[in-house]
């Protein structure tokens, strides 16, 4: 049994509301307007940083993801079936992951200039829950 099959029937509510809220967390439109706050609000140079890695880590991430051809899930496998926001809107090959590559930009930039080692282990935990996420929700 795969690790996506295990985790489908583990699925729970409340695990799958958590799981949700890290997938959005990765969102295009989250990643974008957190990246707008840390500029008016927090560091002007951090979200520069930030950015640039986005914008470096794009065509690498196009490049990986359309020489790998690695379908989503239910596609190759008939029995399995994603949480069903999980589902919408997504298109084309599913690894590897734009929400994954949101939160590994945000993140590294966190474990790069903070200090303290809370916020690096949170950066760091922020980033492999994104990845698990979207595994758990198909």
């Amino acid at each position: 049994m795969s690790l996506i099959e295990t985790l489908q029937i583990a699925r729970t509510p409340i695990l799958t509301v958590i799981a949700g809220f890290f997938s959005l967390a990765g969102n295009e439109i989250v990643f974008l307007c957190t990246l707008g706050l840390i500029f008016w609000c927090m560091n002007k140079n951090v979200a520069y940083r930030v950015g640039f890695a986005y914008i470096l880590a794009g065509p690498v991430f196009f490049m990986v993801r359309g020489s790998a051809h690695v379908p989503r899930p239910w596609i190759r496998k008939a029995t399995l079936s994603p949480v069903q926001f999980a589902a919408l809107g997504a298109e084309g090959y599913s690894m590897p992951s734009a929400h994954t590559l949101n939160a590994a930009a945000l993140g590294a930039r966190f474990v790069t200039n903070s200090r303290m080692l809370i916020a690096k282990a949170s950066a760091v935990m922020f980033v492999i829950l994104t990845a698990f996420s979207r595994i758990y929700l198909g």
